[in-house]
């Protein structure tokens, strides 16, 4: 079996000049999920983002077309550079195929299934492995300090 064969996502925290963090998530068929591909970069417009998305997925991983890229609302705004009231990079996103998702911003809820998909699955693994390679995100998970207001929140001022 070859990843081609699994179905799977994406997830990005969109950013210009503050980086961009784009996770590549296959769908096991035990029900896990494992994180093969990290892109972490600033600085890249949105159609190039786009088109960059595909050679990775067809060209470097050798998959098809995802079933969704989930991204914060933010990416819907149109208020652009000096105002401009033009497209989205979400609506740039759709015009180069990326079946776009809305993102649930329950943070509390999400860093619970975080937490969740880190423990153990009945297979001995965790629900969620990620690729060595993966380092931005296994040091950041690592290192994100609950809310000193609620610990069962991430603290939303964390930066790595």
């Amino acid at each position: 079996m070859t990843w081609r064969d699994y179905d799977y996502f994406a997830s990005l925290d969109w950013g210009f000049n503050a980086p961009f963090a784009l996770y590549f998530w296959l769908c096991l068929p035990d029900g896990r999920y494992h994180i093969v591909r990290e892109w972490k970069q600033s600085g890249v417009y949105a159609e190039d983002f786009a088109k960059r998305f595909w050679t990775i997925a067809k060209e470097d991983l050798g998959l098809g077309r995802p079933r969704y890229v989930v991204a914060g609302g933010d990416i819907k705004s149109k208020s652009g550079l000096k105002g401009n009231k033009g497209e989205s990079v979400y609506e740039t996103f759709q015009f180069y195929g990326l079946p776009m998702k809305d993102a649930d911003k329950d943070r509390k809820n999400g860093w619970f299934r975080v937490q969740e998909l880190l423990r153990p699955s009945p297979f001995g693994t965790p629900w969620l492995t990620m690729d060595p390679s993966c380092t931005y995100l296994i040091r950041t998970i690592a290192s994100a300090p609950s809310d000193t207001d609620d610990p069962d929140e991430l603290d939303a001022h964390f930066t790595d």
